[in-house]
């Protein structure tokens, strides 16, 4: 439920077009449980695909379009037969978004002001909160963490985390 990329900033961050492959891909996957309507044209899927992502590509995440889809065929299809492309579109408006945000909301509502902080937490800061919570919390050695291994902190931060000392940050 953390905020994460979303259909729209896929595009961005990667490349043009790549949202719209990930929802035909996912559109294509349906048709392996249940036909379709109308026959399998690939303009219509790709067409489906591109206005999905127009119109919800900055409300859903790819977690969110990821779990749309894979309840699709049992919580969100419209009727009990075959379905159609403009139902996928529907529903996905009609019942997964206000399901969606109602337990995204209801999630907001059960985090700590902790969960907050470590949400702001990047880079160097955010990978020792890790290796305290991940393996010093749990009594785990944390020389043994790739990150460790890998030498992506200094001698002095391992000795810091060691003593159980206050980093710098």
């Amino acid at each position: 439920m953390l905020p994460s990329v979303t259909l729209a900033m896929v595009d961005q961050l990667y490349r043009e077009g790549l949202a719209v492959t990930v929802v035909v891909n996912n559109i294509v996957g349906l048709f392996a449980v249940s036909r379709p309507r109308e026959p399998l044209y690939r303009e219509a899927i790709q067409q489906t695909a591109r206005l999905f992502v127009g119109k919800y590509g900055s409300q859903l995440s790819m977690f969110a379009m990821l779990l749309f889809f894979a309840d699709y065929l049992t919580d969100y299809k419209g009727s009990y037969g075959q379905f159609d492309l403009p139902d996928v579109l529907r529903q996905c408006g009609k019942s997964f978004l206000p399901t969606w945000r109602s337990r995204y909301d209801r999630q907001q509502r059960q985090r700590s002001p902790l969960d907050d902080i470590r949400a702001r937490e990047v880079g160097k800061p955010a990978l020792l909160s890790y290796l305290r919570r991940a393996y010093i919390d749990r009594g785990l050695d944390f020389h043994e963490a790739p990150v460790v291994k890998l030498g992506f902190l200094t001698h002095s931060e391992i000795t810091m985390l060691e003593n159980g000392d206050v980093l710098p940050f």
